[in-house]
């Protein structure tokens, strides 16, 4: 199964399909007898030192073996292009009172990417970008020339038209969702007070919308805390007033240079 990415945009070029994470906080003054270790995008072996700095990995399984005093890690220049999260437990915390700090060298400013740059792209008659995305990546943040684009979103809809139900809500026939070609690519995104769901569609029978588990389950769920109105903050709680609005839908795209969509088609 391929995926494709639409873009409304003058130029398609520098394209990166993932968040990006800035380290820019500037290192403080080590305290005495720290040790500081040395990490590089291109960095390898035990060594983390400035000549021979480790790669992320290597920096942090060499911090494991600092034991009796403070650690830093700083990271050199560049962007970092991660293939899997960058993992630290509590054996990255530091023991018996001291600590590990992670932080940007002198003037640096990496960037941890589990971003893969989007390439290949082909304009088409409605003014509309498209491109195939890497085998395995399902594209839900688009980055262009180092900014996030905003994806094809539509308006709101008031909890008397999408009104919460066990598996979804109504609104599909009002919100034109029942006649999208492909509402299962699309989502809605749904705030109560200090909860913020992203839940995608499963499905659409007549005007109601099914909503893929666990979000819709997790939506609907309860804190199990005792404290005041801390339950409700569900979908189907007073609180609950409506969608903020649904997104990833092609027929959501605007005239807007930075919105996107993405869908799968089939191989």
């Amino acid at each position: 199964m391929k995926h494709r990415t639409n873009v409304i945009r003058e130029s398609a070029a520098a394209v990166t399909a993932a968040a990006l994470a800035a380290l820019v906080a500037a290192p403080t003054a080590a305290a005495s007898g720290a040790r500081t270790l040395h990490a590089a995008r291109d960095g390898n072996g035990t060594t983390c030192t400035v000549v021979r700095p480790c790669s992320l990995e290597g920096a942090r399984d060499r911090a494991r073996t600092e034991t009796g005093r403070d650690i830093r890690v700083l990271l050199e220049d560049g962007t970092y292009h991660l293939d899997a999260p960058l993992r630290l437990g509590a054996e990255d915390s530091g023991t018996d009172g001291h600590t590990v700090t992670w932080t940007a060298a002198p003037g640096a400013r990496p960037i941890l990417s589990g971003g893969r740059a989007v390439t290949g792209w082909t304009q088409n008659a409605d003014g509309t970008w498209t491109a195939d995305v890497p085998a395995g990546v399902t594209p839900r943040q688009l980055f262009i020339d180092g900014r996030r684009a905003v994806r094809a979103r539509g308006v709101a809809c008031a909890a008397s038209v999408c009104d919460a139900t066990k598996t979804g809500m109504t609104g599909a026939k009002a919100t034109g969702i029942a006649d999208w070609q492909r509402p299962t690519d699309a989502e809605a995104v749904i705030r109560v007070r200090w909860r913020n769901y992203h839940c995608r569609i499963a499905g659409v029978s007549d005007d109601l919308p099914t909503f893929a588990q666990p979000c819709w389950t997790n939506s609907a769920g309860g804190t199990n805390r005792t404290g005041p109105a801390w339950d409700t903050t569900a979908v189907d709680s007073t609180r609950y007033s409506g969608v903020a609005f649904f997104e990833n839908a092609p027929e959501l795209l605007d005239s807007r240079a930075s919105s996107y969509g993405t869908r799968r088609r089939a191989p």
